[in-house]
């Protein structure tokens, strides 16, 4: 009679005929781990090499708005939010940007700007500062155009600001939406922008109050 050994540690033994059986694909899944792994920490450590550099760029940027050298803003600035795009740091290059272009005058390039580069950055700060400048520059083309358009379009930028923000301006730019929607000859969308304010309008700070209430009340 014959007799089959038992082994000692079934569990091992199947662990052991497991790997022998799948090797190579447990290899290949190592292998595909680790290079994951370094995938991950290379883009994490280029992500903070670029932010670092973005930084330094602002830093640029800033002295050179300061001391008024708009045209190394202006090309220097685009080159800057293009390259740096996805960063807080591009975002603030880019308002740097369009206020040049704003005092040269040349409001629809600072419009431009804006409305290319609007993705540059993803705070709600800088959402609410670009959706505020173009609400203001287009109000800036209708008082020069007088084209009713032209106001519509600053309080559906205001409108969008107004949601944009933080409680800090909001209803001073709901104010600015429904005075552009008035301008525009758009009373429907002034009334629907401004009842809001005007029905609590007790806790608005006092000019606030009065400007809304005036406003509201004289829509035709």
């Amino acid at each position: 009679m014959k007799y089959k050994r038992k082994p000692e540690n079934e569990e091992m033994m199947a662990v052991y005929e497991f790997f022998k059986k799948y090797r190579n694909h447990i290899t290949s899944l190592l292998v595909i781990i680790a290079v994951a792994i370094l995938a991950v920490n290379f883009y994490s450590s280029s992500k903070i090499r670029n932010e670092k550099i973005s930084a330094d760029k602002l830093f640029e940027i800033n002295k050179a708005f300061q001391t008024g050298d708009d045209d190394t803003v202006i090309s220097k600035g685009s080159e800057y939010v293009d390259k740096y795009s996805g960063y807080d740091s591009a975002g603030d290059m880019l308002i740097l940007t369009a206020r040049s272009y704003m005092r040269k005058n040349d409001t629809d390039k600072a419009i431009s700007v804006l409305e290319k580069n609007m993705s540059a950055a993803s705070n709600e700060t800088f959402r609410f500062s670009v959706l505020n400048l173009l609400g203001g520059l287009y109000m800036d083309k209708w008082l020069k155009d007088k084209n009713a358009d032209l106001a519509e379009k600053a309080g559906d930028y205001y409108l969008k600001a107004a949601t944009a923000d933080r409680e800090l301006h909001k209803d001073r730019t709901l104010y600015y939406a429904g005075n552009c929607y008035i301008q525009a000859g758009k009373t429907e969308k002034a009334k629907k922008t401004l009842k809001p304010l005007y029905d609590r309008s007790k806790e608005l700070e006092y000019k606030l109050r009065e400007q809304v209430k005036f406003l509201y009340e004289n829509i035709n």
